[in-house]
């Protein structure tokens, strides 16, 4: 009789070791399947603040405003494109200022 008992405490252990051995795989693999979901998700959001900074860099690129001397000694506020224009602007302004200057002395002659 304490043989039967024996055995059939033996095979509990048993069967208990492998359960152990079951759920420890088990939780082993949850932890691996949680540890990636959230390496997507830092991957993912560090996309995301990746194309926000670039869309900032962007928009804050585009937004440039700047001091443009007016020419006629005060300062304009502009945009990069309407800085490029005015300067297109003043070396014309300059140009024909240095032409008329040009044909009034020769006029002077």
């Amino acid at each position: 009789r304490c043989g039967q008992e024996v055995a059939r405490l033996e095979k509990e252990l048993s069967v208990a070791k492998a359960e152990k051995v079951r759920i420890q795989r088990q939780r082993k693999e949850h932890d691996e399947a949680h540890r990636k979901i959230l390496q997507d998700r830092d991957r993912v959001i560090n996309q995301l603040k990746r194309v926000q900074a670039k869309k900032t860099l962007e928009a804050r690129k585009n937004a440039d405003v700047v001091l443009v001397g007016s020419g006629w000694g005060g300062w304009v506020i502009a945009d990069q494109s309407t800085k490029k224009t005015l300067t297109t602007l003043a070396v014309r302004n300059e140009t024909l200022l240095k032409q008329l200057n040009a044909l009034k002395e020769a006029q002077k002659r």
